[in-house]
C-alpha cells in the first residue's frame, strides 16, 4: 500500500501559511488594484453624470436627487454652481495640436482637483472646451454663503496660478433652496463670466453682485484704449 507523503514542516498548502494567514500572489494583488481602480473610475463617472443632470435640469424628483447623492457618498446636496473658464485658451492654443490643448487643460484640472479635495462633498466636471463646473454646498444665511463661495473661487484661482502658467476666471451662480433649480444657478454663473471683459482676466465674478451694468464690477480702461482705434492698433 502506498503511503501519502506528509507535507514538510513549514510547507503551506491551499494559499495558507503556517500561521493560518492567507497568502496573496502578485497577480492577485494586481487584480485587486485593478478592481479598485475600476471602482474609482465608475464612481467618478457617476458623479460627473449626476453633476450634468443637476446643471441641465434633468432631475425633477427631489427624492431622486437625494438618493443619487446618498449612493455616491455625498452627504450634503449641493446648492450653488461655480463655472471656471481657462483664460485666453484659444489664444494660447492657436496653431497648436489638440494634444497640446489637452495637456494645458489637464494641468489646470490637476491643480483644481488639488484645491477641491478639501471641500466637503464638492463635485467637479469638464463642461466644454476650457470650462469646468463645480457644485458645492454653501453655508447659510445667503450673505455668508456668497462670501464663502468667493473665498473658494479665489483659492481655486490661486492654486491654478501656483501650479501652472495659466489663470482661470470664476463665475458664481446664485444659491438655490432646491437642488432641482441648480440649472438656474449654472446659467447665472455663465452670465457672470461674461463680465470678465470689464474686470480683466483672473477674476472672481459673483452674480449676486451684479445686475446688468448697474451691479457691474469696476470698469477699468487701459491707458491708450480710446486712442488705439485711431492709431489702428
Amino acid at each position: 500500500m502506498r503511503m501519502r507523503a506528509m507535507p514538510r514542516p513549514g510547507a503551506c498548502s491551499s494559499g495558507f501559511n503556517q500561521a493560518g494567514a492567507v497568502q496573496i500572489s502578485g497577480r492577485q494583488v494586481e487584480r485587486l488594484v485593478w478592481e479598485k481602480r475600476q471602482e474609482e473610475l465608475l464612481r467618478s463617472s457617476l458623479r460627473s453624470s449626476l453633476l450634468y443632470d443637476f446643471i441641465f435640469g434633468k432631475l425633477v424628483n427631489a427624492r431622486e436627487s437625494y438618493e443619487k447623492c446618498r449612493l455616491l457618498g455625498i452627504g450634503t446636496i449641493p446648492d450653488a454652481v461655480l463655472v471656471l473658464q481657462i483664460d485666453e485658451l484659444p489664444r494660447r492654443t492657436i496653431n497648436r495640436s489638440e494634444w497640446y490643448t489637452y495637456e494645458l487643460r489637464e494641468r489646470v484640472c490637476q491643480a483644481l482637483e488639488k484645491a477641491v479635495a478639501d471641500i466637503p462633498d464638492a463635485m467637479m466636471a469638464v463642461a466644454g472646451s476650457g470650462r469646468l463646473v463645480l457644485l458645492l454646498a454653501a453655508p447659510h444665511p445667503e450673505s455668508a454663503g456668497v462670501e464663502y463661495l468667493k473665498t473658494v473661487a479665489d483659492s481655486l484661482r490661486q492654486q491654478v496660478r501656483s501650479d501652472t502658467d495659466l489663470t482661470v476666471s470664476v463665475g458664481i451662480g446664485g444659491i438655490v433652496e432646491d437642488a432641482r433649480r441648480l440649472h438656474g444657478s449654472y446659467r447665472e454663473a455663465l452670465a457672470a463670466l461674461r463680465h470678465k471683459f470689464f474686470t480683466g482676466l483672473d477674476s472672481t465674478l459673483a452674480s449676486q453682485e451684479m445686475t446688468g451694468f448697474s451691479r457691474q464690477a469696476e470698469f477699468r480702461l487701459e491707458p491708450g484704449f480710446l486712442q488705439a482705434p485711431h492709431l489702428g492698433d
